[in-house]
């Protein structure tokens, strides 16, 4: 029976699948997407993770036909986004949640492969393969529906892949966003992720020259409000972690200014920052070992870092941009 359904499915396949996955073509990297149909309107799903630090994508059918992005859909939780795209396409048609279980077969790019878990989000394929540029790719079960996208690898384990589910999520769930603010994201994003991984190339410098380069490298750093997409958030989080913990541990400012003035480390007057001036824009860290807050006013910036270990080890640094007040630092050791 298995082998009668897979041979249907390849059938569904190479009939199918030129039409409805598209290669996303990105200035970074490539990968696919899947056209889907509900209620009349076009989308195209594809791993979010494509997307990221990928500018200018273009989405491309098998007929070479381009095609433009105009909102982009997120859902929580889920390395997955809805593509709205012109001019309207035609695509294949969730069916609202397929019936999955483990050990089905499951097929995709012309392989085929064996559910090994099945969740709300996604499913865990063993035995497969996948290379680069796959990511997004359509997955199909037994009777040809198709019901995730390919996601990659799963860390540590090269003989299972991971796929996220969309059969069982409704467009106009999720968070939409317009492409004109996807690309301001996008190009945020890259700035910061340029930041980090110059930050990261600094490892072979010591002393004072290490603190300069890493005070040029983070000149005019400063993070952005939340948009309100976790994935776009976490994503965003992990990067500024990476850069205040380094800047903490250097005993510089995250902006790269200068330090104005310092006190002892301790909770007490690590908090006596947020009675003085309020909850800070923004705050990342780890409790009693490193922190960064950030205090922001009509374009007036101060910056607060401690670090227990590193250059200014258990002391609380304070720097300030050109245009703030010196009275804004007015604090007592």
């Amino acid at each position: 029976m298995i082998r009668y359904f897979g041979l249907l499915t390849m059938v569904f396949w190479l009939l199918c699948c030129p039409a409805t996955e598209l290669e996303i073509v990105g200035s970074r990297m490539r990968g696919r997407g899947v056209a889907v149909s509900v209620e009349g309107k076009a989308y195209v799903v594809t791993a979010a993770h494509v997307l990221f630090g990928n500018p200018k994508c273009r989405l491309i059918d098998g007929s070479g036909r381009e095609y433009e992005i105009v909102a982009l859909e997120f859902f929580a939780d889920r390395d997955l986004v809805f593509l709205e795209v012109a001019p309207p396409l035609a695509g294949c048609v969730p069916d609202g949640g397929s019936s999955l279980r483990t050990g089905q077969p499951v097929f995709y790019g012309g392989r085929s492969g064996v559910l090994l878990a099945v969740d709300a989000g996604g499913v865990l394929i063993y035995g497969g393969t996948i290379s680069p540029g796959e990511s997004g790719g359509a997955v199909a079960d037994a009777f040809g529906r198709i019901f995730a996208v390919l996601r990659g690898y799963r860390t540590g384990n090269p003989d299972q892949i991971e796929a996220v589910r969309f059969d069982d999520l409704v467009p106009g769930t999720g968070v939409r966003i317009s492409c004109a603010a996807w690309s301001g994201w996008q190009r945020h994003y890259l700035e910061i992720c340029r930041i980090s991984a110059g930050l990261s190339r600094l490892e072979s410098l010591q002393g004072d020259a290490l603190v300069h380069a890493a005070s040029e490298i983070l000149r005019g750093f400063r993070p952005t409000a939340p948009v309100g997409i976790p994935l776009l958030d976490r994503g965003l989080e992990r990067e500024y972690e990476r850069i205040c913990a380094v800047a903490a541990f250097l005993g510089i400012s995250p902006d790269g200014g200068e330090v104005a003035c310092s006190l002892p480390y301790g909770e007490e007057n690590w908090e006596q920052l947020v009675r003085r001036w309020g909850s800070p824009a923004f705050e990342v860290g780890r409790k009693q070992e490193w922190g960064a807050r950030l205090w922001s006013n009509e374009g007036k910036v101060l910056w607060a870092t401690f670090c227990r270990h590193g250059n200014a080890s258990m002391r609380i640094l304070l720097s300030v941009a050109q245009d703030n007040p010196v009275g804004m630092l007015s604090v007592r050791e």
